[in-house]
């Protein structure tokens, strides 16, 4: 029988964050950056990027066109963000991991997908082809990208494969344009019935949630959907251990 799966108890967030920065930082299994830097002709690029000012570029300056790119140039300066997807790495035991075949959708420029094939994982991305600097940025990690836009009710595409893992950080493929509305729960239960289908038997479901406007993730009917499909729910981080279930 398999674990049920669990609420994270409010109270006991903070005290799980805290452990996992700890588990972060004693962990010496890891590769260092310098190893990971060295696996792409990455060394030119942070030189470059170091010099150049991206203090102006916000999510904001995209305003309510959600087809517009500006914002975007903030992910030139690649060095915070490959740190950011190392820790994600790692709190999945990415590095602790035999071999698995990863899929990431909204991959955006590749960060994660490049810190998980010089782990060892074969890796592909999914996401629409909007963003020239995402497409330079998979061309310099070498990661493959599915150019494919999520909707709401519609199956992703065969993609030849099944999947150990299929993750999502951080990413809007969940709202509605130009509304910015939100998926109810009848969407995701399309959405997660239709991941099923691209996972191996022990395959691993992980989502990074962006908050909502009122500071929340998701609304307590969409958590209780998360929750009936077998997902462990800790503020942002849904994480469908044991696949998704139904």
């Amino acid at each position: 029988m398999s674990p049920c799966p669990t609420r994270t108890p409010r109270h006991s967030e903070a005290a799980t964050a805290s452990w996992r920065l700890f588990r972060r930082t004693r962990d010496e299994t890891f590769p260092k950056n310098s190893e990971i830097y060295q696996a792409a002709d990455l060394p030119a690029w942070l030189a470059q990027s170091a010099t150049l000012d991206f203090s102006h570029s916000t999510s904001a300056d995209a305003g309510d066109n959600p087809n517009s790119t500006a914002g975007y140039v903030k992910y030139a300066n690649i060095e915070p963000w490959l740190r950011l997807n190392r820790e994600r790495a790692q709190d999945l035991k990415l590095h602790r991991s035999e071999p698995k075949r990863l899929l990431d959708l909204g991959c955006g420029g590749g960060f994660f997908l490049f810190i998980a094939k010089n782990l060892g994982h074969s890796v592909l991305g999914l996401d629409i082809e909007h963003v020239a600097l995402f497409t330079e940025l998979l061309e310099l990690f070498s990661v493959p990208r599915v150019v494919w836009r999520i909707s709401a009710f519609e199956p992703l595409p065969k993609l030849g494969q099944k999947f150990d893992w299929i993750t999502a950080f951080s990413t809007n493929f969940y709202l509605y344009h130009p509304s910015k509305e939100r998926w109810g729960t009848a969407e995701w239960d399309f959405f997660l019935g239709d991941l099923r289908q691209h996972l191996t038997p022990s395959g691993k479901v992980f989502f990074g949630l962006n908050p909502l406007y009122n500071g929340d993730y998701y609304t307590p009917e969409l958590r209780d959907l998360f929750i009936s499909h077998g997902a462990d729910v800790e503020r942002e981080r849904i994480l469908f251990e044991n696949g998704v279930q139904f």
